[in-house]
Formats: structure tokens, C-alpha cells, sequence
């Protein structure tokens, strides 16, 4: 895990997005590493995060979270975006200092 932390790269914007398909399973220490890595949930199923790390590195480290026929999905966010009615007010994430 420390590989999720460890990098040279500057942090950048990544948002996790989920389906968990098995009704009655319990996803919590789903959210505690989601919570670890520093993300915030946005809706029910995304989750935005920090990161100086790729989004494969993410996505290899959360997999073992989730059950073999979940879907898990990882991407760096564009700096276009927009949204309405957020769980999260996104400033916390925005306001975070860009680099150029």
C-alpha cells in the first residue's frame, strides 16, 4: 500500500466510481481505505481523492474491497467540469493548490 502514497509526481484529481452488485454484503472496509486514501464521497457511488499516484495504482489497491463481480471504475478528472446537488461541496478538493 504504501505505493499509493509514494510518489514524486505532483497530487492530482482522481474520482472513484463503483457498482457493488451483491445485495446484503457489507462494503465498509470499502470506505474506510476510500476514507485512508484521503477520498470524499460526492454521491452514493463516486468518490473524489488527492493523489500523486496513477489511477491503476488506485484501482489495483482498492480491487481487493470490493467482490470479483463488482465494477470499479478509476480516472484522473479533468480540469472541465461541473456538477449540481453534490453530497460534498467540492471546494475542499478544488481549493487544493494546482500546479503547473
Amino acid at each position: 500500500m504504501s505505493s499509493i502514497y509514494a510518489s514524486s509526481q505532483k497530487p492530482r484529481l482522481f474520482t472513484v466510481d463503483y457498482d457493488l452488485i451483491a445485495p446484503g454484503r457489507d462494503y465498509t472496509a470499502l470506505g474506510n481505505a476510500l476514507r485512508k486514501l484521503g477520498a470524499e464521497r460526492i454521491l452514493l457511488s463516486k468518490w473524489v481523492l488527492r493523489s500523486n499516484t496513477s489511477a491503476s495504482q488506485i484501482r489495483k489497491y482498492l480491487i481487493q474491497f470490493v467482490d470479483r463481480n463488482d465494477r470499479l471504475f478509476v480516472a484522473e478528472l479533468p480540469t472541465d467540469w461541473a456538477a449540481w446537488n453534490l453530497l460534498l461541496s467540492m471546494s475542499t478538493m478544488v481549493a487544493y493548490p494546482t500546479y503547473s
